[in-house]
């Protein structure tokens, strides 16, 4: 036996008050408030997480810029305190492990540089988190559906309420 539905109901007479009782119930509920709370705490924290390693990186840029300072200074007293090439040579020798040691720590700091680049987030990271900035609260996004909704195609508003 194969049974065939014969009968038709007329959308509209059922449409217009389902949908008007439907909307204000949407508008009512609040199940995402805690949905929307959670992604401002992470949204917050991710920009406090950002905020400081970039300002950890400027210092360690900051620190690393002094340091080439100092290489350059030294250099430039070697040259300005050297009255021949063997006393700028025996001045430089002198010098060699302040300076070894302040390369050391340039390279140290350039190690520490990159470890904190690398928690900083990727492109994609952001974009999703741009994404989750525009997306609104749900009552937002009700309260611009409303208007539309009766606009929107018999089957769109079918997908909608059945995808709740």
């Amino acid at each position: 036996m194969k049974r065939i539905c014969s009968f038709e109901i007329d959308a509209d007479v059922i449409d217009k008050p389902f949908s008007k009782r439907f909307l204000e119930r949407l508008g009512e509920t609040h199940d995402f408030d805690e949905y929307q709370c959670f992604i401002t705490d992470v949204l917050q924290k991710r920009d406090e997480e950002v905020s400081s390693l970039s300002t950890q990186l400027k210092v360690l840029e900051d620190q690393q810029q002094g340091i080439l300072t100092d290489i350059i200074d030294i250099r430039a007293k070697i040259i300005e305190q050297a009255r021949s090439d063997g006393e700028k040579k025996q001045l430089e020798k002198q010098a060699a492990p302040l300076i070894g040691g302040l390369h050391a720590r340039y390279i140290e700091l350039e190690g520490l540089k990159q470890e904190l680049t690398a928690l900083l987030p990727k492109s994609e990271e952001t974009a999703q988190f741009q994404n989750i900035k525009r997306f609104a609260d749900f009552q937002t996004e009700v309260r611009k559906l409303i208007p539309f909704w009766g606009k929107k195609p018999f089957a769109v508003r079918f997908e909608f309420v059945t995808c709740l």
